[in-house]
C-alpha cells in the first residue's frame, strides 16, 4: 500500500510541475515548453494505468476490509482526478501550440483573472497533499529528479 501512496504522491508532483509549466508556456507564448508538456503527459497517463492495476490487484489479492479498502478505491479516484488535471495542462499547451494563445488581448487576460486562476489551482493541488506527503518521507529525495529535469 505504502508503494501505491508513493506513486500518487508522484504524479501530484508531475502534476503540479505540468501546470506550473503550462502557466509559463502560455504567458510566454513558449511553443518549445508547451512541446515538453505534450510530451510528459504521456508519463502521468502511464502512471494513471500503473495506479489503477495496482489497486486492482491490491483488491483482488488481499480482500482487504473497510479503512484499507476505503483507501484503495480513494487513492484510484485521486489518481483519476490528477490525471484529468494533467490532461487540462495538456489542453494549454496545445493551445499555446495553435497560437490561440496569442491572439488573447492583455486587457482579456486580466479580465479573466488567468494567472490567478493558475496559481489558486496550483496552491490548492499543493495544499490539499500535505498531510498526505508527510506519510512518505523518502518521497522528496527519490522523485526530485524527475522535478528538475
Amino acid at each position: 500500500m505504502l508503494a501505491m501512496k508513493e506513486e500518487v504522491a508522484l504524479m501530484r508532483e508531475m502534476v503540479i510541475v505540468q501546470l506550473e509549466k503550462a502557466k509559463r508556456a502560455f504567458f510566454d507564448n513558449d511553443l518549445d515548453l508547451a512541446r515538453e508538456i505534450i510530451s510528459r503527459e504521456k508519463r502521468v497517463d502511464i502512471l494513471e494505468l500503473k495506479i489503477d492495476g495496482d489497486v486492482e490487484e491490491y483488491i483482488a489479492l488481499y480482500t482487504p476490509k473497510a479503512i484499507d479498502l476505503r483507501l484503495a478505491v480513494s487513492l484510484k479516484k485521486t489518481c483519476f482526478a490528477l490525471e484529468r488535471i494533467g490532461d487540462y495542462a495538456e489542453g494549454i499547451a496545445r493551445y499555446v501550440l495553435d497560437n490561440d494563445a496569442e491572439k488573447l488581448t492583455f486587457q482579456q487576460i486580466e479580465e479573466l483573472q488567468l494567472e490567478k486562476m493558475f496559481d489558486t489551482v496550483i496552491i490548492m493541488l499543493t495544499n490539499c497533499f500535505q498531510p498526505f506527503i508527510r506519510w512518505i518521507p523518502v518521497f522528496r529525495e527519490r522523485y526530485s529528479l524527475w522535478m528538475t529535469k
